[in-house]
């Protein structure tokens, strides 16, 4: 029952359906954890992890690629911790950290080749070639994409396939080469469209829609992102709503509508503000640290248990007639071991707090930019305001004097009513620009 669950998730997964497959694999989780069975749980925290990340929540991906970790450490698992790797190595790429991506994608890597798993090279092929995308480095970026197009092709994997032709076609559109990226995000889509992929479908029609907007084909822009937004609205996934906004932002905006164009870009600034807040920072980086120490630790284990086994071959091999002697030096690399591992809990313990004093610093200077900031405004011989959110938030005294107004008049209001009316459109536009 718990294993039908779990298929029943992972099919609900690629059809894009996040929320019914968190909802079976929770199920299936619940079956797992009442016979015992470590690999399913490890393999539904790891499910809902990815789910996570694919929905834009990073700090609850990490708290569960964790708790698959905690699994992990009672079995060992090489595919299923290369696997925790890979996707910690997305939920970094995701915040823009792009060495430790590479760094966990690297560790990943030979365990999968080792293996012979070419599903999952064809995926971490393509994972390195979008952090060169972002890189800057096309090259790299295309040679990697194409070695993931040919693997998928290899093994007939569809699903693959249309990651790798629509990866290849984002290589092109930084390349402004237009018609050839069109041509794969085409081939991208027609796969994606038959194998139901919603959220590849809502992924490559904002590609699209990117593309025409480029071109200055901005009416054509509109029905694929307008489509995609809708998508992805549905399935709840934050990074193609964050995408589809902006792009449909930009568009209006080039078309002079003006207030939609604000619209949108408002709500592609409410999904972007959701997914990196402090608080969700603050708590994903602590959830890092932790997962990258207790990775440490769990190699250092690994370590320990096979220069042990080692020894006592070695021993038992050579020294079998000098018993004490061997028990000398076993209890000494104990001790060794022992003290091994107290100073490196000492040298981390070490780094965290001056990481944490660190932080407490930052936060003093801001504080005290914030004060300076705050005294130099209201001194200040030229006038000062702030406008968030449509609506003016801060006027400094000298702007009350310049306008002759009072702050009731002006604050919470919008800045287009200090404005001739005539005058309007041209000020719009502006705020505009200065969101962007």
């Amino acid at each position: 029952m718990a294993d039908a669950l779990y298929n029943l998730a992972q099919a609900y997964l690629n059809l894009g359906e996040y929320k019914q497959a968190h909802e079976l694999c929770s199920g299936a989780q619940d079956l797992y954890e009442k016979i015992h069975g470590l690999k399913g749980q490890a393999q539904c925290c790891y499910l809902k992890a990815y789910i996570y990340w694919r929905t834009g929540d990073l700090s609850k991906a990490m708290d569960h690629v964790l708790q698959a970790n905690e699994v992990y450490k009672k079995y060992e698992d090489p595919r299923g911790v290369a696997l925790l790797d890979m996707l910690t190595g997305n939920i970094y790429s995701a915040l823009g950290q792009y060495k430790k991506t590479l760094e966990y994608y690297s560790r990943a890597y030979p365990v999968f080749e080792s293996l012979g798993d070419k599903e999952r090279l064809s995926q971490i092929f393509g994972n390195y070639g979008y952090i060169y995308t972002r890189m800057k480095n096309d090259a790299a970026a295309l040679s990697y994409y194409e070695k993931a197009l040919k693997i998928s092709q290899e093994i007939n994997s569809r699903q693959t396939m249309s990651f790798a032709l629509n990866n290849i076609g984002e290589v092109y559109a930084n390349q402004e080469n237009y018609p050839r990226a069109l041509d794969y995000f085409h081939r991208s889509l027609e796969i994606k469209e038959n194998l139901d992929d919603r959220m590849g479908i809502a992924y490559t029609l904002v590609n699209i829609g990117s593309v025409y907007r480029k071109q200055g084909r901005y009416k054509e822009a509109l029905q694929p992102l307008n489509r995609a937004l809708a998508i992805a609205a549905k399935i709840d996934t934050r990074e193609e709503l964050q995408k589809a906004n902006k792009e449909l932002s930009d568009v209006y905006a080039a078309l002079g509508q003006y207030p939609l164009a604000l619209q949108y870009r408002k709500k592609y600034k409410e999904i972007k503000d959701f997914i990196f807040n402090e608080t969700n920072s603050q708590k994903l980086t602590e959830m890092q640290t932790r997962y990258e120490m207790e990775k440490k630790q769990r190699d250092i284990d690994l370590l320990k248990k096979d220069n042990v086994i080692s020894q006592l071959i070695v021993s038992r091999q050579r020294y079998c007639n000098h018993f004490i002697i061997i028990a000398a030096g076993l209890l000494l690399i104990a001790g060794f071991l022992v003290y091994t591992r107290y100073r490196l809990k000492v040298k981390i313990a070490r780094a965290l707090t001056v990481e944490i004093e660190d932080h407490r610093e930052t936060a003093r200077k801001l504080k005290e930019s914030e004060e300076k900031f705050r005294l130099l405004a209201e001194s200040s011989v030229v006038g000062i305001y702030i406008i968030q959110d449509g609506v003016v938030k801060y006027v400094n005294p000298k702007f009350l004097s310049t306008w002759g107004c009072t702050g009731e008049e002006v604050l919470e209001q919008s800045p287009l009513k200090l404005v001739y009316e005539e005058d309007r459109p041209l000020v719009l536009e502006k705020i505009i620009h200065q969101v962007g």
